[in-house]
């Protein structure tokens, strides 16, 4: 049961115990895992109404960040080759990972 908006150039951090939910509301929000209930709804600069994620989730996922707690990079790589994995796996064109 959260209700939250974040309005444009604002700035949350997600705080709480181990075990709160926190990763798996980032989770939903960012569209990692689908939400089984509710609403997770964004707004596009210039555009009347409102998206869910699924609607259209590649100009969505430009709207935000998101630091996981742990280190995603592989050490063996440079840090051209780690944008560019992750721009392979997120189905970015490669231009991205440069």
């Amino acid at each position: 049961n959260i209700n939250l908006e974040i309005k444009k150039g604002e700035i949350y951090g997600i705080i709480g115990i181990s075990g709160s939910g926190k990763s798996t509301l980032l989770n939903i929000i960012t569209n990692i895992i689908p939400q089984n209930t509710g609403t997770v709804q964004y707004h596009i600069e210039g555009e009347d109404k409102f998206y869910q994620i699924s609607e259209r989730p590649e100009e969505i996922k430009k709207l935000f960040g998101y630091s996981f707690q742990y280190p995603s990079f592989h050490s063996m790589l440079t840090v051209q080759d780690n944008l560019e994995h992750f721009a392979i796996l997120y189905g970015l064109p490669k231009k991205f990972g440069k």
